[in-house]
């Protein structure tokens, strides 16, 4: 009687654990391909850099610019681009086709647009 219920036992956890480790792999597997979902307070945050960076290029041209997005990739590792109502980039950097299409997008839509 003993045995039985020791492998009874031991059969539940291990069943138990190989469910939880199969979903702990399957979610990494799929989580980089989950959509970006706009969090409030990241879409804040990057609201008021992109306020910054256009105070700074009217207040203090395209240099000072340059440096704070520079310095902005480096802190936080994300490339930030800032385009003017023409969809032109003023930082003066090379632009990937991918955020320019994604500056497009946004100027038609209105939306602030992210790429994860």
């Amino acid at each position: 009687m003993r045995s039985l219920f020791v492998k009874i036992f031991l059969w539940f956890w291990l069943a138990s654990i190989m469910i939880i480790g199969s979903t702990i792999v399957l979610m990494s597997v799929i989580e980089p391909h989950r959509p970006f979902r706009e969090d409030g307070r990241q879409v804040k945050r990057l609201s008021r850099e992109g306020q910054r960076a256009v105070s700074i290029l009217e207040n203090r041209g395209p240099a000072e610019l340059r440096k704070f997005m520079h310095g902005n990739k480096q802190r936080r590792g994300r490339k930030v681009f800032l385009f003017n109502d023409k969809n032109e980039a003023v930082s003066g950097r090379h632009v990937p086709p991918e955020a320019g299409e994604l500056a497009s997008r946004a100027n038609r839509s209105g939306v602030t647009e992210f790429k994860p």
